[in-house]
């Protein structure tokens, strides 16, 4: 078996949702919930249910802050998330011989 085929690539940033996710995230800093369930085209709850699996990996952080009576809830990647979606990629070139 070579190398190659040997790479696993991480099965909670290669679900096709939580990989758009991801993506929208790390090219935009900070996203708004409501824009990645527009981008994405998501339910609130399919959103939320895709959220919660990434914020218990530690991947993304999600903040919820109260202005009267909106909450405004925003999603942004952490550190362990961006070296995670990095090494994705990176594990996604190595496989499809792209470096």
């Amino acid at each position: 078996m070579t190398k190659e085929l040997r790479i696993v690539l991480d099965p909670l940033v290669h679900d096709a949702t939580r990989l758009r996710i991801m993506t929208l995230v790390a090219s935009e800093g900070t996203v708004e919930f409501a824009t990645a369930r527009a981008v994405c085209d998501l339910t609130n709850g399919n959103l939320g249910a895709h959220l919660n699996r990434l914020e218990e990996a530690g991947y993304i952080l999600v903040s919820k802050v109260v202005e009267g009576r909106q909450v405004s809830t925003t999603i942004t990647l952490t550190e362990t998330g961006s070296k995670a979606y990095r090494k994705y990629l990176a594990d996604w070139e190595r496989l499809t011989g792209r470096r």
